[in-house]
């Protein structure tokens, strides 16, 4: 986003391109007129402007100096001039440029800046009771966590003694560690394994939103109907990364 803000108490006119700035307000720039914008008799007008700050340019989240302001203008296509949203994430840069070789000098790994997190549980739960059972090692409890989406993949392996009895699992969460739990994820089929030492592999990808600066919790419930067999889940796996880091 670019915005022109016009700091002055008088109209201003950017004639080259037919431009105007109302006194004490601000414009948003059309996308298509980027180029535009960056053209030579524009940044002959917008120099003197910008310099003396009665034109201040924002990125759509703050003022830039009159430098950044001139570049982020000139040099649409910079990774050095390209605005970067630092305030959801622990960078400190302000530009793509300056946060790749933040991150490439160990001031920010990937896995920071998607917030990446797994779990993986191996032990063999079974289970003879009919209904939804929530899996041994869980619920797993997150870091706390910026807000926005979140994907998670979830993988388990699971097993039925009783070939004709419906088997399943879900994948539910919620926000902390109290509250009602939400399913995001049921699958269920037909038919189980009637040798235990042979399991299904099932997964799947869910997302989430967070709203606040929180953590939250998972787990993994298995079973549907056992029926008189014997339900199995072993090797659940999650990882979970933020989707929309603002890059």
């Amino acid at each position: 986003m670019k915005i022109l803000k016009n700091s002055t108490s008088t109209d201003i006119e950017i004639t080259s391109i037919g431009l105007s700035v109302i006194a004490l307000s601000s414009y948003t720039v059309n996308v298509e007129d980027y180029l535009l914008l960056a053209s030579d008799d524009s940044i002959t007008e917008l120099t003197s402007l910008i310099s003396s700050g009665d034109i201040v340019v924002n990125d759509g989240t703050s003022d830039l100096s009159s430098t950044d302001g001139l570049n982020y203008i000139k040099y649409p296509d910079f990774a050095g001039s390209s605005r970067f949203d630092n305030s959801t994430n622990s960078f400190t840069s302000t530009n793509v440029q300056d946060a790749i070789e933040e991150a490439a000098s160990g001031g920010v790994t990937i896995e920071q800046l998607i917030e990446f997190e797994g779990y993986e549980n191996t032990t063999t739960h079974s289970t003879t009771s009919n209904g939804w059972v929530q899996k041994s090692g869980y619920p797993y409890t997150t870091s706390t966590k910026s807000p926005g989406k979140y994907k998670i993949d979830h993988t388990a392996q699971l097993s039925q003694t009783k070939r004709e009895s419906p088997l399943g699992y879900q994948i539910q969460w919620r926000t902390g560690t109290s509250g009602s739990w939400i399913t995001l994820y049921e699958v269920k089929w037909g038919s189980g394994a009637e040798n235990s030492s042979y399991y299904d592999i099932k997964s799947g990808i869910s997302v989430i939103e967070l709203s606040t600066e929180t953590n939250f919790q998972i787990r993994f419930m298995f079973g549907y109907t056992v029926d008189g067999g014997t339900a199995r889940m072993q090797k659940t796996n999650i990882t979970l990364w933020k989707v929309d880091n603002n890059i």
